[in-house]
């Protein structure tokens, strides 16, 4: 896996349907449970230009106020955490939110963040 996109609903309550026709691999629900909805080779997000294998989860919430409940702030941590661990040459892309701070509190390298918005 070469890239890890980190989405938001926009706002937008789960219809696991048409996220999944989004392109996105996973959703942390409000409760942090995570769904899985795509495997990786399925993706059809338009940021499909980036090379490489990616994965893509988004959190059910807004863009501009990363409005995590706590449970989602937890499954993402283990999520973001798992994943660079085990692949600490994965670039981890913030699309349309602000969370620089807050991956590199968890340890991600500068040179591993990227924008994708």
């Amino acid at each position: 896996m070469k890239n890890l996109v980190i989405h938001s609903t926009n706002g937008k309550e789960p219809d696991l349907m048409s996220y999944e026709d989004m392109g996105y691999s996973y959703i942390i629900n409000k409760d942090g449970y995570i769904s899985k909805l795509s495997p990786p080779d399925d993706i059809r997000f338009p940021l499909d230009t980036l090379s490489g294998k990616s994965i893509h989860i988004a959190y059910v919430g807004k863009d501009d106020d990363c409005d995590w409940t706590w449970e989602q702030h937890d499954s993402m941590e283990v999520f973001v955490k798992y994943h660079y661990l085990t692949n600490p040459n994965i670039k981890v892309y913030q699309y349309n939110i602000n969370i620089k701070p807050w991956l590199k509190d968890l340890g991600i390298k500068e040179k591993n963040i990227k924008n994708a918005s």
